[in-house]
């Protein structure tokens, strides 16, 4: 009994330091609408935007500042919102604080509005960075060099990317790209992916644990290289110039020399290149 009893005392110890150490509440404190509005001046070239709840929209207009808009119902002096620069840097969050004893996934109105809109000048940035929590992800930045993306939980949808680099992240969630250039590594565990590029000009990395994958090319070069598979599903690639008709796991196959290299990857889906 004795020995049962230290068991549990050490239980309840590590219970409590995990809660400690996660921000874990029990806190059940009223919520209030807010809508605030920043402009932030300057020779900014990188944006870092971080949310836990509600959907994120990085768009592109002809202003030569960054202007920043939130609007929500949050929880009464537990939020925090910040839209700051410091030199090239800005860097905005809209986020709940982190509370001792709190469940903030179960206190939380899941049904309350919380909008984040980024307008960026359309001059362009040099990286964009994105995290959210459970957050919906929409960005239209055509004229940003590296787009960064990551959605623990939440759909998250490209308009329109002609930089160097994105990338893009989703524990939860299905992503869709709607025009595309440069280098691209997209990842989710669980969704599906759905991809347009306009030109392919670097290599192109796409994988699911779980979901299928759909990738349209619009043109094709006269270099490109193809690594596709998928473990459980079907698998095919037509209509690509220069390339036959393949079905079939694995997909390897080669056209010129030295081009980039289109690696499609699925543990359980479809795949489908065209």
């Amino acid at each position: 009994m004795k020995k049962l009893f230290l068991i549990g005392i050490i239980f309840v110890v590590i219970g409590a330091g995990g809660l400690l150490l996660t921000g874990v509440s029990f806190s059940t404190d009223e919520e209030k609408k807010i809508v605030e509005e920043r402009m932030l001046e300057g020779d900014i070239n990188t944006v870092e935007i971080d949310i836990d709840i509600g959907k994120v929209t990085v768009t592109e207009s002809e202003r030569d500042n960054i202007v920043v808009h939130y609007e929500g119902t949050v929880p009464t002096d537990q939020f925090t919102f910040e839209a700051e620069s410091n030199g090239n840097r800005a860097q905005i969050v809209a986020k709940s604080k982190p509370q001792i004893f709190s469940f903030p996934f179960i206190s939380s109105n899941w049904n309350a509005k919380r909008e984040l809109l980024v307008e960026l000048p359309k001059r362009g940035m040099e990286k964009v960075v994105i995290h959210g929590d459970v957050a919906a992800i929409y960005a239209d930045t055509e004229h940003v060099a590296t787009l960064e993306a990551k959605s623990d939980t939440g759909k998250m949808s490209i308009e329109k990317f002609h930089g160097e680099q994105l990338t893009l992240r989703s524990d939860v969630g299905s992503i869709f790209v709607v025009e595309a250039s440069g280098g691209m590594d997209i990842q989710t565990d669980t969704g599906n992916i759905d991809l347009t590029v306009t030109e392919v000009t670097n290599h192109i990395r796409l994988k699911s644990d779980v979901g299928q994958i759909d990738v349209k090319l619009q043109q094709v070069p006269d270099a490109l290289g193809l690594d596709i598979a998928s473990d459980v599903g079907p698998v095919s690639v037509a209509n690509l110039k220069g390339f036959d008709q393949f079905t079939g796991s694995p997909i390897r196959a080669f056209k010129g020399e030295g081009g980039p290299i289109l690696d499609v990857k699925t543990d359980v889906g479809s795949i489908t290149v065209r």
